[in-house]
């Protein structure tokens, strides 16, 4: 016999069924059995547990770049949950969910407005009115529009293209003038222009604009009037004139140091007056005159002249040349001598390159005395050529394929000559096959700087973007967009790619696109290694960031101060190693220190790269603009040395970061400091040497110094009231030990040097002092990675005598 019974637990009807047995024993066991069951189903114990609904959501805000990108959201709940967002930008990759559903993706679509957005996903449950809120803020678009230069051409006709930077798409107009011809093929605009009839210049205003981010920029296109009765738009012409005269002369320069070209220049001529400079690797000095018999074979102006350094060039351009005349001769004074060398001039080690836009070159020949002093002397090289086409202005480039090994002075354009050799200045377009490469693909958390390569065909555009990750990967100068294009002299494009340290225990990824105006494009992802959990953040307390790097100081976590690691470089052999470390100083505008290792493996023969920009890692508007010099008396003086980084142009770049520039007066920084900086390198050693350089403010300044000075942009500048080094090595420098692992004081040696800051540089014995001293003056530690038992001991040396 079967009997069917329902049990209710809850208001949930449960469906019971058991079959009787016919003996009355078995009915008893059944009995009892039923009433456990029933008593059971019914809930027992009136203290049972019971879960809450509950619906928990991270991160509750979600900050997004104008590019777009898919964020998780993790959802813990105990119950049935749905998700919706009130924007159609928002997708969501579940919008309902239970217990076993724990993630939503959000794909976050581009911003193609200038203004940023913000938006909420709810997760919810009606029925418990339950309710989690994720707010999304996103970046509105950063519009790059940068308006060209107003374009010049000469009376004739003629056509020409130009490439404007632009990361959005834009449109154009001119003003009325049925003479010229605008037309736009992606980021290139296109102007054919018919002959200029009459005496007087004409003009038209171009206007670049776009309605959707309220933008528009104007330039003019200026064509220059017809020479009427043997006239000429740029006065004279006739044969002699001089047309353009460089001496360098403007100001005396120092015998060595920071003597920079923009500040010695000293144009004239007839061609002169727009006339502009662009250098790499070059310094003014005023020993070795052109005007002294001793050291040149002509009558030279004397005073300064200029000295090429590794990989080393100078531009001169928009000379401007009269329109009837096509027949020139460029006379310059040069130099070649290099110490032990036969310093015969050979002109294969020295070029001469003439354009007529400043970016497509020509070499071309030029003459030099035959049986120049093979000790090095100044004679003076001669070069006649006619031009095939004459523009409107010429550019002059001299480049050197020696290290520190020539000289320049007295360069000067003369109208008329032999006009021997014919130069056409119409570049010849090479096809070159577009492509871009990364240098690597993985980053230190350390930091580090790759290269982006880009090539492709004359005329072609390009634009990259970091994609994505761009809070701690950008290109130089802090730029997260570059674009531009490519030329017949420059049909390849190098950009630094600077990756920040990774402060946190988590991998991180950035993304960066390359797309080219001939549809061709390129991803690569750069995956950045995580902190080690070992490592010390400087969160909690005194905390060293790596006790492997024995040169730095210890790092604690300060409002208003920047911890910037630069890396990413190959030292002998090794790649990914660390370049130096630098502690900067919001408020005064520069490192208070900067720590860095010094081996044998650091220095090279490569010279200056002179590549200043921002430093990665801290705001630009907390660092001077030191695209030229402080104003006043005052260099731009390096903390780590460009001398003590010769072993690779990656070394040695970083070197140029303003972050790493203090004002330093010109006699200090080129006297007594600059001597100090070439003592340290004379204590390189097979262990490594290491240095922390640094500016501090102690008391007021010396009364040959001032307070303050301005950078390029006027903005006010502190200047240091004293400077220091501080050293630190094994004695015998072979012990093929790490500074961490030595145990015993006398092994080590260490001492700092404390310098007041004065016109002048002459380091006293008072100057030397323990590195104990320094710290109780400055409130630094450092060293911290010394062996604690030692510690103390190794800090309170002060034995000059033991060093250089």
């Amino acid at each position: 016999m079967t009997i069917r019974f329902f049990v209710f637990r809850q208001n949930v009807a449960y469906l019971c069924e058991v079959i009787f047995i016919s003996t009355m024993r078995k009915m008893y066991l059944f009995a009892a059995f039923i009433s456990a069951f029933v008593l059971a189903a019914c809930g027992g114990d009136s203290t049972s547990s019971k879960v809450e609904p509950v619906i928990n959501v991270t991160p509750l805000e979600l900050n997004v770049s104008s590019l777009g990108e898919d964020k998780t959201i993790n959802v813990e709940a105990t119950c049935m949950w749905e998700a919706d967002t009130d924007v159609d930008w928002i997708t969501l990759s579940r919008t309902k969910g239970g217990l076993d559903d724990r993630m939503c993706v959000a794909k976050i679509a581009e911003n193609k407005t200038a203004s940023s957005r913000s938006a909420t996903i709810a997760f919810s449950n009606s029925a418990y009115a339950l309710v989690q809120r994720v707010k999304v803020v996103q970046d509105g678009y950063t519009v790059d529009l940068v308006c060209p230069e107003d374009i010049e051409v000469d009376y004739q006709s003629g056509s020409k293209t130009i490439a404007v930077r632009s990361n959005v798409d834009f449109k154009f107009s001119k003003s009325q003038s049925d003479w010229l011809t605008v037309s736009k093929s992606n980021n290139n605009l296109s102007f054919v222009y018919s002959e200029n009839q009459l005496e007087e210049a004409r003009e038209a205003v171009i206007t670049l604009s776009n309605a959707d981010y309220n933008i528009s920029e104007q330039f003019r296109f200026v064509q220059g009037g017809k020479p009427q009765s043997g006239g000429s738009d740029t006065p004279g012409g006739e044969d002699g004139e001089v047309v353009f005269y460089e001496d360098f002369d403007a100001q005396t320069a120092t015998y060595n140091g920071d003597s920079y070209v923009e500040d010695y220049v000293n144009p004239t001529g007839s061609g002169a007056a727009d006339v502009f400079y662009d250098y790499s690797s070059v310094l003014v000095r005023s020993n070795i005159p052109t005007d002294d018999d001793g050291y040149s074979n002509y009558a030279g102006s004397g005073v300064n002249n200029l000295h090429f350094q590794s990989d080393a060039s100078l531009e001169i351009h928009q000379i401007a040349l009269p329109a009837v005349q096509d027949k020139y001769e460029l006379t310059f004074g040069a130099e070649r001598y290099l110490s032990g060398d036969d310093n015969t001039f050979d002109k294969s080690e020295f070029h001469v390159y003439l354009s007529q836009d400043g970016a497509s070159w020509v070499e071309i020949n030029y003459a030099m005395p035959a049986g120049a002093d093979t000790d090095g002397r100044f004679d003076m090289a001669t070069a006649s050529f006619r031009l095939k086409e004459v523009p409107s202005h010429l550019s002059i480039m001299f480049v050197s394929d020696l290290s520190k090994g020539h000289r320049l002075d007295d360069v000067k354009l003369t109208a008329g000559g032999s006009g021997e050799q014919v130069v056409s200045l119409e570049a010849e377009i090479v096809e070159i096959t577009t492509s871009a490469k990364l240098s690597a693909t993985t980053a230190p958390y350390g930091g580090a700087t790759l290269t982006l390569t880009m090539a492709a065909t004359a005329g072609k555009t390009y634009v990259a973007k970091v994609a994505s990750g761009s809070d701690w990967c950008k290109f130089e100068g802090n730029a997260t967009t570059l674009s531009g294009e490519m030329t017949a002299y420059r049909n390849s494009v190098e950009a630094d790619v600077n990756v920040a340290y990774n402060s946190a225990t988590a991998a991180r990824q950035a993304k960066i696109t390359v797309e080219f105006s001939d549809g061709k494009s390129f991803n690569f992802t750069i995956s950045q290694e995580a902190k080690p959990e070992s490592g010390g953040s400087g969160d909690v307390g005194d905390v060293v960031l790596y006790r492997d790097w024995a040169e730095l100081p210890v790092c604690n976590e300060r409002e208003g101060f920047d911890y910037v690691i630069h890396g990413g470089i190959t030292v002998g052999g090794k790649s990914n190693q660390r370049n130096f470390t630098i502690c900067f100083d919001r408020e005064h505008k520069l490192a208070t220190w900067v720590a860095y290792p010094l081996h044998d493996a650091h220095i090279g023969s490569t010279g200056r790269t002179e590549d200043w920009q921002y430093g990665p890692g801290v705001p630009t508007q907390y660092q001077p603009n030191l695209s030229k010099s402080y104003t006043g008396n005052y260099d731009r003086g390096h903390q780590i040395p460009s001398g003590d980084r010769t072993g690779s142009k990656e070394m040695n770049r970083p070197t140029f970061y303003y972050s790493n520039m203090t004002p330093q007066a010109s006699q200090f920084n080129q006297g007594g400091w600059a001597s100090l900086e070439s003592d340290v390198r004379s204590e390189i050693c097979s262990d490594t040497l290491y240095v922390v350089t640094g500016a501090l403010f102690l008391t007021t300044n010396d009364s040959s110094i001032a307070k303050s000075t301005t950078d390029r942009d006027g903005k006010t500048c502190p200047i240091p009231s004293h400077y220091y080094k501080v050293l630190l090595r094994t004695k015998s420098g072979n012990t093929g030990k790490a500074i961490k692992d030595i145990t015993n004081a006398s092994d080590l040696k260490a001492i700092a040097i404390l310098i007041k800051h004065k016109s002048t540089c002459n380091i006293q014995n008072s100057d030397y002092i323990s590195i104990s001293e320094l710290e109780r003056q400055s409130g630094y530690t450092f060293f911290p990675a010394l062996n604690d038992a030692i510690e103390d001991e190794v800090k309170s040396q002060c034995n000059p005598s033991a060093w250089f």
